[in-house]
């Protein structure tokens, strides 16, 4: 039973240093999934699959990761720094997402007067 738990602690150690490399790499695809299946609460895990959701623009995700890492850890730092970066990146992206829908349907608009 011991040796399970040494073995178990290895394969997450050695998960989330893979996936803290794809990070560097910007290999965003299955971001510590490995991890989260053996530790579902793991909060590192959530925060590095919350930066690659954020990296590919899927903000749902990566809010969904955050707010559970932070169920889990409340005060920790480093997740409570990328909740902030999210809600920049996220409020950035709608601002883009606007300007890019006023000016076609402006363009759109347009066309047809």
């Amino acid at each position: 039973m011991k040796m399970k738990k040494q073995a178990k602690a290895l394969k997450v150690a050695c998960n989330l240093n893979d996936a803290a490399c794809k990070l560097k790499l910007q290999d965003y695809k299955q971001l510590c999934t490995k991890v989260l299946e053996l530790e579902s609460a793991n909060v590192k895990a959530l925060y590095r699959r919350a930066q690659a959701y954020m990296e590919l623009a899927d903000f749902d995700l990566a809010e969904f990761d955050v707010k559970k890492a932070l169920e889990i850890d409340p005060n920790n730092r480093e997740v409570k720094v990328e909740q902030r970066r999210l809600k920049e990146k996220m409020k950035e992206f709608n601002k883009k997402e606007a300007k890019f829908l006023r000016e076609h349907v402006c363009e759109a608009k347009c066309k047809y007067l």
